[in-house]
Protein backbone atom coordinates (compact mmCIF):
# COMPACT_ATOMS: atom_id res chain seq x y z
CA UNK A 1 0.00 0.00 0.00
CA UNK A 2 1.48 3.58 -0.46
CA UNK A 3 -0.88 6.41 -0.23
CA UNK A 4 0.52 9.91 -1.29
CA UNK A 5 -0.92 13.24 -1.39
CA UNK A 6 0.33 16.37 -2.57
CA UNK A 7 0.76 19.82 -0.09
CA UNK A 8 0.80 22.82 -1.98
CA UNK A 9 3.52 24.37 -0.25
CA UNK A 10 6.87 26.43 -1.36
CA UNK A 11 9.09 23.86 0.43
CA UNK A 12 6.94 21.13 1.01
CA UNK A 13 6.03 18.58 -1.73
CA UNK A 14 4.22 15.56 -0.22
CA UNK A 15 3.52 13.38 2.26
CA UNK A 16 3.14 9.71 2.12
CA UNK A 17 2.22 6.36 4.13
CA UNK A 18 3.58 3.29 2.90
CA UNK A 19 3.33 0.02 4.18
CA UNK A 20 5.36 -3.04 2.37
CA UNK A 21 4.66 -6.36 3.34
CA UNK A 22 3.80 -9.91 1.13
CA UNK A 23 1.22 -7.54 -0.85
CA UNK A 24 3.39 -4.59 -1.49
CA UNK A 25 6.85 -4.39 -2.50
CA UNK A 26 9.56 -1.44 -2.98
CA UNK A 27 11.27 -0.48 -5.85
CA UNK A 28 14.86 0.71 -6.19
CA UNK A 29 14.61 4.51 -7.04
CA UNK A 30 15.69 7.94 -6.26
CA UNK A 31 13.87 11.17 -5.49
CA UNK A 32 14.30 14.63 -7.52
CA UNK A 33 13.86 15.74 -3.33
CA UNK A 34 15.03 15.69 0.08
CA UNK A 35 12.59 12.65 2.03
CA UNK A 36 12.63 12.34 5.49
CA UNK A 37 11.09 8.74 6.76
CA UNK A 38 9.57 8.09 9.72
CA UNK A 39 8.90 4.47 10.69
CA UNK A 40 6.05 4.08 12.03
CA UNK A 41 5.63 0.33 12.57
CA UNK A 42 7.27 -2.96 11.83
CA UNK A 43 11.05 -3.45 10.89
CA UNK A 44 13.39 -3.84 7.89
CA UNK A 45 16.07 -1.78 5.82
CA UNK A 46 17.06 0.52 3.52
CA UNK A 47 19.70 -0.42 0.91
CA UNK A 48 21.95 1.84 -0.53
CA UNK A 49 24.52 1.67 -3.29
CA UNK A 50 27.61 1.54 -0.44
CA UNK A 51 25.53 0.16 2.65
CA UNK A 52 22.27 -1.95 3.96
CA UNK A 53 21.00 -0.08 7.18
CA UNK A 54 18.55 -1.63 9.62
CA UNK A 55 15.29 0.53 10.42
CA UNK A 56 12.83 -0.23 12.68
CA UNK A 57 9.97 1.54 14.49
CA UNK A 58 10.58 4.97 15.76
CA UNK A 59 13.69 5.31 13.54
CA UNK A 60 13.79 8.79 11.81
CA UNK A 61 15.52 8.50 8.14
CA UNK A 62 16.69 11.08 6.29
CA UNK A 63 17.33 10.36 2.32
CA UNK A 64 18.93 13.16 0.66
CA UNK A 65 18.10 14.36 -3.19
CA UNK A 66 19.27 11.84 -5.59
CA UNK A 67 20.14 8.79 -3.19
CA UNK A 68 19.67 5.55 -4.97
CA UNK A 69 17.82 3.23 -2.33
CA UNK A 70 15.65 0.44 -1.57
CA UNK A 71 13.00 0.19 1.54
CA UNK A 72 12.74 -3.32 2.26
CA UNK A 73 10.86 -5.27 5.36
CA UNK A 74 11.45 -8.31 7.50
CA UNK A 75 8.02 -9.21 7.70
CA UNK A 76 5.90 -5.90 7.51
CA UNK A 77 7.18 -2.47 7.50
CA UNK A 78 5.10 0.59 7.92
CA UNK A 79 6.24 4.38 7.26
CA UNK A 80 5.54 8.09 6.81
CA UNK A 81 7.74 10.12 4.26
CA UNK A 82 7.75 13.72 3.13
CA UNK A 83 8.98 15.56 0.55
CA UNK A 84 10.97 18.83 0.28
CA UNK A 85 12.11 20.58 -2.60
CA UNK A 86 15.53 22.38 -2.92
CA UNK A 87 16.81 21.29 0.27
CA UNK A 88 19.44 18.87 1.77
CA UNK A 89 20.36 17.57 5.57
CA UNK A 90 23.69 17.45 6.55
CA UNK A 91 25.85 15.52 9.30
CA UNK A 92 28.16 17.72 10.95
CA UNK A 93 30.18 14.76 11.77
CA UNK A 94 30.08 12.26 9.10
CA UNK A 95 30.40 12.74 5.12
CA UNK A 96 28.24 10.28 4.02
CA UNK A 97 25.41 12.48 3.88
CA UNK A 98 22.96 10.43 1.29
CA UNK A 99 21.70 8.78 4.41
CA UNK A 100 21.17 9.52 7.88
CA UNK A 101 19.29 7.18 10.30
CA UNK A 102 18.24 8.57 13.97
CA UNK A 103 17.47 6.59 16.67
CA UNK A 104 14.40 8.57 18.58
CA UNK A 105 13.99 7.93 22.22
CA UNK A 106 10.12 7.25 23.44
CA UNK A 107 9.40 11.17 24.01
CA UNK A 108 10.44 11.76 20.41
CA UNK A 109 8.82 9.14 18.64
CA UNK A 110 5.34 9.63 19.94
CA UNK A 111 5.89 13.03 19.12
CA UNK A 112 6.91 12.60 15.52
CA UNK A 113 4.87 9.61 15.01
CA UNK A 114 2.13 12.51 16.11
CA UNK A 115 3.14 15.09 13.88
CA UNK A 116 3.27 12.48 10.84
CA UNK A 117 -0.21 11.52 11.51
CA UNK A 118 -1.66 15.12 12.23
CA UNK A 119 -0.14 16.23 8.75
CA UNK A 120 -1.11 12.69 6.90
CA UNK A 121 -5.08 13.34 8.43
CA UNK A 122 -5.16 16.96 7.43
CA UNK A 123 -3.83 16.45 3.64
CA UNK A 124 -6.89 13.35 4.10
CA UNK A 125 -9.94 15.47 4.99
CA UNK A 126 -9.21 18.92 3.73
CA UNK A 127 -10.61 20.59 6.13
CA UNK A 128 -10.95 24.24 6.66
CA UNK A 129 -7.62 26.00 7.63
CA UNK A 130 -6.18 22.62 6.45
CA UNK A 131 -3.00 24.34 4.82
CA UNK A 132 -2.17 26.47 7.49
CA UNK A 133 -2.45 23.36 10.33
CA UNK A 134 -0.26 21.29 7.84
CA UNK A 135 2.48 24.13 7.58
CA UNK A 136 2.46 24.71 11.65
CA UNK A 137 2.98 21.02 11.87
CA UNK A 138 5.56 20.65 9.24
CA UNK A 139 7.67 23.96 10.73
CA UNK A 140 7.28 22.33 14.43
CA UNK A 141 8.76 18.92 12.87
CA UNK A 142 11.84 20.60 11.17
CA UNK A 143 12.29 22.23 14.04
CA UNK A 144 12.24 19.81 16.58
CA UNK A 145 14.28 18.03 14.19
CA UNK A 146 17.01 19.92 13.70
CA UNK A 147 17.46 21.22 17.26
CA UNK A 148 17.96 18.00 19.06
CA UNK A 149 20.52 16.47 16.35
CA UNK A 150 23.43 17.51 14.84
CA UNK A 151 22.16 18.16 11.69
CA UNK A 152 21.79 21.32 9.24
CA UNK A 153 19.27 22.18 7.34
CA UNK A 154 20.21 23.74 3.43
CA UNK A 155 17.70 25.37 1.34
CA UNK A 156 18.59 26.42 -2.09
CA UNK A 157 16.58 28.80 -5.01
Amino acid sequence: MHIRHLINDKNFIYISKTRIDNEFESFIHTHNNLEILFVNEGEGYINFVKDKIEIKKGDLIIVNKGSKHIEVSNSFLDFFAIGIRNASILNKFSNDDNLIKINLNNDLIYEFGCLYKFIFKECEELNTYYQNNIENYLNILMNKLLRFSNLTLSISS
